[in-house]
């Protein structure tokens, strides 16, 4: 009988926690700056929040509190986002430290 795992649960138990902690960071802080980004591309035409606070404020022109209520928006689910991703990423250190004290206590 083989020692060991076999090459699915290696990867399962080993190799994709590890990708899965040093990925998270780099790929989370892409989807935020994508999600800022939009704000600029509204400009070029891509149609988004800011293109639909544009539209509403040519027929009324309020300009100043729909354009800080989309602010408020961008605010919130940038400050979301970012609130999912430091959770996600003490959960990893977390998981990674209890395996960690395991193999040293074996």
């Amino acid at each position: 009988m083989a020692l060991g795992m076999s090459n699915a649960r290696t990867m399962v138990r080993v190799v994709l926690p590890s990708a899965v902690r040093v990925a998270l960071p780099p790929l989370m802080n892409q989807l935020i700056m994508m999600l800022k980004g939009t704000s600029i591309v509204a400009f070029i035409a891509f149609p988004d929040l800011l293109f639909s606070v544009q539209k509403i404020y040519t027929v009324n022109y309020e300009v100043m509190p729909l354009l800080v209520v989309a602010s408020v928006w961008y605010f919130v689910l940038v400050s979301a986002l970012t609130i999912v991703q430091q959770i996600v990423e003490r959960h990893l250190a977390r998981t990674t430290r209890r395996r960690g004290a395991a193999v040293k206590a074996s």
